[in-house]
């Protein structure tokens, strides 16, 4: 049977662990998003996402009643992956300042 106390250290310690790992994701998002190539590599993915949204128009326009290419589907896939990525590490390491609150 436990005592009061020992219920107490586990919750205790069992926080404790919870903010051990949220400090160490804040500070690998920190270290991701205030590296140098982190904002020219999210342009670039937003550049690429542009043309490929142009290309897929393109295509579509002059191949009305097709299916769409793979590559098409695999592209959107990365960009949002990429875009959601962005958004976490942000929020991770500006935290209610990203929204400028």
């Amino acid at each position: 049977r436990r005592s009061m106390s020992s219920l107490v250290d586990v919750r205790h310690t069992s926080s404790r662990q919870v903010e051990d790992h949220t400090n160490r994701l804040r500070k690998s998002a920190r270290w991701v998003h205030r590296h140098s190539l982190f904002e020219p590599t999210m342009a670039v993915v937003i550049v690429l996402s542009a043309l490929t949204l142009g290309w897929q128009t393109d295509w579509t326009v002059h191949n009305l009643g097709k299916a769409q290419p793979l590559s098409f589907t695999v592209t959107e896939y990365i960009v949002n992956l990429a875009c959601t990525f962005e958004l976490i590490v942000r929020l991770a390491d500006e935290g209610c300042k990203f929204f400028d609150c």
